[in-house]
């Protein structure tokens, strides 16, 4: 997810699938980083993430 966005300079889903280069079909993979989006960051990587973006 963080190197589609990176990559596509987009923060739309189907541009982030893009730059993925799966073999999947687009819609599937877009419908696999929907549920992974909606399930939200766990506690400790969010913690961890904003102790980098600190520095």
């Amino acid at each position: 997810m963080n190197y589609g966005i990176l990559a596509s300079g987009s923060c739309l889903l189907t541009d982030i699938v893009d730059q993925l280069h799966e073999t999947s079909k687009k819609v599937n993979i877009v419908d696999r980083l929907s549920h992974h989006l909606a399930k939200g960051t766990p506690g400790e990587a969010l913690k961890d993430y904003l102790t980098q973006v600190k520095k």
